[in-house]
């Protein structure tokens, strides 16, 4: 148990975030040409730290600063957000696999089948 989740809950809290930042990511890839459009992320520090000590919380998305700002006054950067796009991709992928180990060993306990 971590904190006061149990493993499959804490997994279950990083897909969603995931999700989450799947779904702001590709907001931001489908407005890279929308003039004054600012790019969004979702902060993944804090929701971690808090689940490490049994606080389940929503994901928070917020404006980036600091990035390079267009004539057009839009700042998305296609190559990075793709590059992130990819990371969180596999991110899901290594905690729906971990789900499914976890409940494939429960399964296995529960049948009594090794």
């Amino acid at each position: 148990m971590i904190g006061n989740l149990s493993q499959i809950e804490h997994l279950s809290a990083l897909m969603q975030h995931s999700q989450t930042r799947q779904e702001v990511i590709s907001s931001n890839i489908a407005n890279v040409n929308t003039p004054m459009y600012k790019t969004q992320d979702v902060r993944f520090e804090e929701v971690l730290e808090n689940l490490g000590k049994g606080i389940r919380q929503q994901a928070e998305v917020y404006d980036v600063e600091g990035l390079t700002v267009r004539q057009d006054g839009n700042n998305v950067d296609l190559n990075h957000e793709l590059a992130k796009l990819t990371k969180n991709v596999l991110a899901y992928q290594t905690y729906s696999q971990v789900v499914a180990s976890k409940l494939g060993t429960y399964r296995a306990a529960i049948t009594g089948r090794a």
